[in-house]
């Protein structure tokens, strides 16, 4: 919600330079404001040295905006794709960490996913992995927390995957590579495309398949190996 004294501070600004409309602009100093008051709350009552507070968001911006002016640069430029997409624009997302083990203004390059943070609250609480069902997802990075360049956090796989349903697009990223693999309706692979989302977080068409073929081949049999091992396609049946 976006209250009129901030939607007119705003509109005073003149246009937007994207998609959002002000009310959207808006709603992010709305949200910031919010934020800050909740930590100065947590440092009033002197629990800020036993307390973590984690911002992120669980996908990328809308690819349009209601009420915005759509002929405008898209919400998430200079990424590719949004919301609902698993280009870098619909799964790269900000993360923020404040707690008694990080250090102010350290910065990870290392990927982490929203299902890691099971496992890492719990690691934060003094439990370990082993309390978890192996069906638990995930890796605690609280490692990564201490000290942004660590070297004891690595996973089970090496490899982070993500999947849509109904076999619309999937993709595996390992290291600084990542492959976006596209399906048929009769659930056939279309085409597959590499990518180096370490120098090229933009995926703006520098697809590098046909000179790292052996890399493309390799992801995608790592890919199509684990959604065949978790059986990435069931469907949970409705409960009565």
């Amino acid at each position: 919600v976006t209250s009129e004294k901030m939607l007119k501070k705003y509109q005073n600004k003149g246009p937007t330079d994207r998609a959002y409309p002000h009310a959207w602009v808006g709603m992010l100093e709305e949200l910031d404001n919010g934020v800050g008051a909740l930590l100065d709350a947590i440092d009033e009552l002197g629990i800020d040295d036993e307390t973590y507070v984690f911002f992120t968001a669980d996908n990328g911006g809308r690819g349009t905006v209601p009420g915005g002016d759509n002929s405008k640069a898209a919400p998430n430029i200079p990424l590719s794709g949004a919301k609902h997409s698993i280009l870098e624009g619909g799964i790269r997302v900000p993360f923020f960490g404040k707690g008694p083990s990080i250090k102010a203004g350290s910065v990870s390059r290392t990927p982490v996913v929203g299902y890691d943070f099971l496992p890492t609250f719990l690691e934060l609480a003094g439990g370990n992995r082993g309390q978890l069902s192996n069906d638990v997802d995930g890796t605690s990075f609280a490692s990564l927390l201490k000290n942004p360049n660590s070297t004891s956090f690595s996973r089970t796989r090496d490899a982070l995957f993500f999947h849509r349903p109904r076999r619309s697009f999937s993709a595996i990223r390992e290291g600084d590579y990542k492959l976006m693999l596209y399906w048929n309706k009769d659930n056939s692979v279309k085409n597959t495309e590499l990518y180096n989302v370490e120098a090229n977080p933009t995926e703006d068409g520098n697809i590098i398949s046909s000179s790292h073929p052996e890399k493309a081949d390799a992801l995608k049999r790592k890919l199509l190996a684990y959604l065949t091992e978790v059986d990435a396609e069931r469907v949970p049946k409705p409960k009565k």
